[in-house]
């Protein structure tokens, strides 16, 4: 079990540096706009942000479905849908670079310095596909073959929720959603 999780956190480790060495890889090219007209009425809703930061977590709940640890391939099997989804969208933000435009966040509430810490970090590039939103969904797919259906629909809710908090905090478009959302599900029908 102490394997499993020191790999797990060795994975997220190799993608986040992986994430931001990409970044800043990309920071001088010219990106594309993937926003629609709805983008720019959908206004800042600095809350939601607890919706988005959900998402840390839920990455890491299948280290906790029963099934999934006892059974080495298994594991390794789910590891793999993680790696799919991120070499898959390193490959689409390197050839389709993509970047959020910015909004001012006012306020002093903790969701608003929240959120201006949230754009201090992430830069907005690398946006579509959404991996917030794939592997959001992803692992709502492992709780839906791993977990009772109460609790795998419960994933799938906070699956939602992570999505649309990516649309209201302006950390994604509303195209990066359902490219997120296939890109999940294509990497658990890919693996599973």
């Amino acid at each position: 079990m102490i394997a499993k999780i020191a790999a797990a956190l060795g994975m997220m480790v190799l993608f986040t540096t992986g994430f931001f060495g990409l970044d800043n890889l990309l920071c001088a090219r010219t990106f594309h706009d993937v926003s629609c007209s709805l983008d720019h009425r959908i206004p800042l809703r600095p809350r939601w942000v607890w919706a988005y930061l959900l998402y840390y977590p839920l990455c890491f709940a299948p280290l906790l479905f029963p099934g999934l640890l006892a059974d080495d391939g298994l594991y390794l099997r789910a590891a793999a849908g993680f790696c799919v989804q991120f070499f898959a969208a390193w490959a689409v933000f390197y050839f389709y670079p993509t970047r959020m435009a910015r909004v001012p966040v006012s306020g002093d509430s903790p969701s608003a310095r929240a959120v201006r810490g949230l754009f201090a970090v992430d830069l907005g590039y690398n946006i579509f596909p959404s991996l917030h939103v794939a592997n959001a969904f992803y692992v709502a797919c492992l709780a839906a073959r791993f977990l009772p259906l109460t609790w795998s629909l419960s994933f799938f809710a906070a699956a939602v929720l992570i999505s649309v908090s990516t649309v209201l905090i302006k950390q994604h478009y509303l195209v990066d959603i359902p490219a997120g959302i296939i890109l999940g599900l294509a990497a658990y029908a890919l693996v599973f």
